[in-house]
């Protein structure tokens, strides 16, 4: 390739990323010495074309792969059950229905793109619109998950989101316990999950249950409702340290009827 259609490459790459670069580079004066030796000038001029460039290119590249890099996994489970993939900059860049409820949801709320908080927003709405949060219930129970690289932004993130789904009820006047799940991914629990048709979360929920009564069968309650599935728990008295703060939660559910 000849230093013409070098140069034209070069200047279709950056101006792709910075409009405003080319110019300043073309521009640029050689060092001090090098005005009256015009090849010499020409030269320079080539490689600071190169230089540039090359350092926007890797930034640029750098960029998109940070975007594109999963860093954060959030799971909200209702009966509907989404899975998130969120980047550095708290963008859901996968959204997954991990069963036939989840996905109708996925599809219409078309996730991807959006700020983990509004897609947290919209996954509730649609919740609620769907009809798989009552609003004349006071035993709709959701269940959120977090997982992230180094506990204070796993903690920041998981308390932002459900400051989020609080005001998204709020709005909406209905009234649901919100249950924090602490979480950490495991390849063999998601491989079985996807197998089962639910997430990660709801997974990893349902194998503390039954280490805890191993009589409990997946099959009875993969299908369930997180508010089916707390009822139970509570009913059988069980210690869930895998959602936060469980024993002040559900008290009042004890004696309720509704899993039967």
């Amino acid at each position: 390739m000849n230093d013409e259609k070098l140069l034209e490459q070069l200047k279709q790459e950056i101006t792709q990323w910075q409009p405003d670069c080319w110019d300043a580079i073309k521009n640029t004066p050689p060092p001090t010495g090098m005005n009256t030796i015009p090849q010499k000038a020409r030269t320079w001029q080539r490689h600071m074309a190169v230089y540039a460039a090359a350092a926007v290119m890797i930034l640029g590249l750098s960029g998109l792969a940070s975007y594109f890099t999963p860093m954060t996994y959030v799971a909200i489970d209702i009966n509907p059950s989404i899975e998130l993939d969120v980047n550095l900059f708290n963008r859901v860049i996968g959204a997954t229905g991990a069963n036939d409820e989840g996905s109708v949801i996925v599809a219409e709320a078309k996730l991807k793109n959006m700020t983990v908080s509004h897609a947290t927003q919209a996954i509730v709405a649609s919740a609620i619109d769907l009809g798989y949060l009552d609003g004349q219930s006071e035993k709709n129970a959701i269940m959120l998950a977090v997982d992230s690289y180094g506990n204070q932004r796993q903690t920041t993130i998981q308390n932002s989101l459900m400051d989020t789904v609080d005001q998204t009820l709020n709005q909406q006047n209905v009234s649901a316990q919100v249950l924090k799940q602490n979480i950490k991914h495991n390849q063999q629990t998601q491989s079985m999950a996807n197998e089962l048709g639910i997430s990660e979360s709801k997974m990893q929920l349902i194998n503390q249950m039954q280490q805890i009564d191993p009589n409990i069968s997946i099959d009875s309650l993969k299908g369930q409702s997180i508010s089916k599935i707390a009822h139970y728990a509570k009913q059988k008295h069980m210690n869930l340290d895998i959602l936060e703060d469980w024993d002040d939660e559900l008290d009042d559910w004890e004696d309720d009827d509704r899993w039967e």
